[in-house]
């Protein structure tokens, strides 16, 4: 008996559209371990500038005083029964695109555990290919990546590529590079049957070959289809659940990884956060190309959560951002028409102070400055409230459950801190605290049970 067998298939996807699926069944070794990184080399020392005598901190308590945060109202975020009754799949199907607030799944973690019965049942349908990305956790066990594969992300606009469902890629065309992971999830009942690399091929004129294990068993070499777009099955005549795959010449770029387990989930939520993202890949992404590769089944709930990073440009212009935010969400409509969709409004946000790292007199502090952040947030979110209905979007305030603006300073100074002392992001605590209050804003307990 032939050790790999492939096979060239086509198949039927979503959305009307085919591609040339490649499969590939591979023959596992056996686990006598888990997955153990090859030793890279450790990167050199990096020289720090000499400081200038200068900190930045948060503001004290006589500055924070000055904000009477006390007389913040809190306006009421939306709910509509409507939104419940979309919520019925069975299983049940969410996705979650943000940026870092929601990246490492502190906030979708806690949220699943609100409503699902047996957060062990919750599966992914989708894992991004951010394997090895700092700030990123995925539903893996664990990974290994070679130092030569680069990241590119759509937020960033490049028009010249086309992004998957991850709104992201892991490219490289350097000889060996690789990536090792372990998808099996701690816990978790299912396990991996089959799984499928979504790969676009760089040189269309020149091959790609991959050499590909499974759990330790033999590598095979495997040459890609000569196409733009790809799908790579790896599957094996029994379960599996580590992955190597080497790049042995040509290029390559991952859009992502499929898994079908051995039975199915209760309810499927897949986190495709990224640190530092912004709404902006919505409108550069292609819809068609979305789809293309299949794998882009529809969802009960679609959530964006954005807004953080789009604060941070100088000057802020709410007229382009609402602007852009219309098309960001008519790209979306176009792809979940008829999910029940929910807009997640950024965090507040404080300022950190830069001041002389010894103690001397100092000038206070204005509340239009500490405030600075705060009301752009104030204005994304109103711009996302109301764009939102347009197209059929509930809109969640997450400022507001921070006590609006100026909550950031109030959350640093919860026991234990919410807010962590960058005053941009939340600790764990805060994180976990917020999806809660999420999930009781739209009375998501019990709807996976």
């Amino acid at each position: 008996m032939s050790l790999v067998k492939i096979v060239l298939t086509v198949t039927a996807l979503m959305f009307g559209h085919y591609v040339n699926a490649q499969s590939v069944t591979l023959v596992p070794g056996t686990l006598v371990s888990g997955l153990i990184c090859p030793a890279l080399k450790p990167k050199p020392a990096t020289i720090k500038p000499p400081s200038d005598g200068l900190v930045f901190e948060p503001p004290d308590d006589e500055e924070i005083a000055s904000l009477n945060l006390s007389s913040v109202s809190i306006p009421q975020n939306d709910f509509s029964p409507s939104l419940l009754s979309k919520l019925r799949g069975n299983p049940l199907r969410v996705a979650l695109w943000g940026d870092s607030h929601t990246a490492a799944r502190f906030f979708s973690d806690e949220l699943v555990k609100s409503f699902v019965a047996n957060p062990d049942s919750v599966l992914p349908t989708f894992i991004p290919p951010l394997i090895g990305r700092a700030g990123v956790r995925l539903p893996i066990n664990k990974s290994c990546v070679g130092p030569s594969w680069k990241y590119e992300y759509a937020y960033r606009g490049n028009s010249s590529v086309n992004f998957a469902k991850g709104l992201a890629k892991m490219t490289t065309d350097t000889a060996d590079s690789y990536i090792w992971v372990d998808f099996s999830i701690p816990k978790a009942a299912a396990k991996l049957k089959s799984l499928h690399v979504l790969y676009t091929s760089l040189e269309v004129s020149h091959p790609v070959t991959l050499a590909l294990s499974i759990d330790n068993g033999p590598e095979q070499e495997v040459t890609l289809d000569k196409t733009n777009l790809g799908v790579l099955k790896i599957a094996s005549e029994t379960h599996f659940s580590i992955l190597k795959l080497r790049l042995l010449q040509g290029s390559i770029s991952i859009d992502g990884f499929v898994p079908e387990y051995s039975k199915s989930a209760d309810v499927y939520f897949d986190t495709l956060g990224i640190p530092g993202a912004t709404g902006v890949a919505w409108k550069n992404m292609d819809p068609q190309y979305f789809q293309m590769q299949g794998f882009g089944e529809s969802y009960d709930l679609v959530i964006f959560e954005y807004g953080t990073n789009e604060g941070n440009q100088r000057p802020f212009n709410i007229v382009a951002y609402s602007s852009n935010l219309r098309l960001q969400l008519a790209n979306m409509r176009k792809l979940y028409p008829q999910s029940a969709c929910i807009l997640i409004g950024p965090t507040d946000r404080g300022v950190l102070l830069r001041r002389a790292a010894k103690k001397t007199k100092k000038q206070p502090a204005s509340p239009k400055e500490l405030l600075t952040f705060s009301k752009v947030h104030d204005d994304i979110s109103q711009a996302q409230k109301n764009i939102g209905r347009e197209y059929d979007c509930l809109f969640w305030s997450w400022q507001d459950e921070m006590g609006g603006l100026g909550g950031a300073y109030k959350w640093l100074r919860r026991s234990p801190p919410l807010m962590a002392r960058d005053l941009t992001h939340l600790t764990v605590d805060g994180y976990q605290q917020s999806a809660r209050d999420f999930s009781k804003s739209f009375q998501l307990k019990d709807l996976g049970r």
